[in-house]
């Protein structure tokens, strides 16, 4: 889809404002009124001209929702098509950089030092949980995890051959698990499709977006809350425990 249209070029100088008004029909503008018109037909001369032509640009809409921008050359520009349209695609590549398992997946290799400390913590931490027979809370393992008496660098060895990385947010993982290390993406950066030309960008602006496009760019960045975590799983990790304690027998 092309998000802009040449509509007058430079070379009619100061004259735009009044080809403009000669050239369009007003029943399909909204954003002006038609006293607006005469003036601009009145050309350079008209001592309101030009303020005229600025509240023009400011607010003039066609009825398919396109409006004006001028950079020398005056344009016609789907500016509200292209911030939605662009906000998906940035939507699409957040919902891949954040929850796609290839690119999680790139964070695996960096796993290495665990804290020991945050681990043990995990391991001894506990819940309230409803027992319905005492008609009271009580307390029981936030991790459903037998550990069967392994030490704990063990348990962590055998979290590292087991664990995946799953996504979540500055809030902790969406799966539950032995978390051994997070990773904040905090910003990504992606190319803007080039069917958004400069002519877009420059009327949308650094900020017309739920990404930052800094001016003159094709690039484009997005801040995030999400993290990558490596979580060992209660089912993998008991297994993994199980199994060591059944080859020592």
């Amino acid at each position: 889809m092309a998000y802009s249209e040449l509509f007058l070029d430079s070379n009619r100088g100061i004259y735009i404002p009044k080809s403009f008004a000669e050239l369009i029909d007003p029943k399909d503008w909204s954003g002006f009124d038609v006293q607006d018109l005469d003036v601009l037909r009145a050309g350079p001369d008209h001592e309101s001209y030009w303020d005229t032509w600025q509240d023009v640009l400011d607010y003039a809409e066609t009825r398919d929702g396109r409006v004006l921008h001028q950079d020398g050359d005056l344009w016609l520009v789907a500016r509200d098509k292209a911030i939605e349209d662009l906000n998906k695609y940035f939507e699409d590549v957040h919902e891949y950089e954040t929850r796609h398992g290839d690119a999680g997946d790139a964070y695996a290799y960096c796993v290495q030092d665990v804290d020991a400390e945050d681990v043990k913590r995990q391991i001894d931490a506990t819940k309230l949980q409803w027992d319905e027979t005492l008609k009271f809370y009580i307390d029981v393992p936030a991790l459903d995890l037998d550990v069967r008496g392994l030490d704990l660098d063990r348990v962590i060895e055998l979290a590292l051959d087991v664990f995946q990385i799953v996504p979540g947010s500055i809030w902790g993982p969406f799966e539950d698990g032995l978390v051994l290390a997070g990773f904040p993406v905090q910003e990504i950066e992606t190319e803007v499709p080039q069917e958004f030309d400069v002519i877009v960008l420059d009327l949308i602006g650094d900020n017309g977006t739920d990404a930052y496009i800094p001016d003159g760019g094709r690039l484009a960045y997005i801040a995030t809350d999400s993290v990558w975590y490596a979580v060992a799983s209660v089912k993998d990790l008991q297994d993994a425990i199980d199994a060591e304690v059944l080859a020592e027998v």
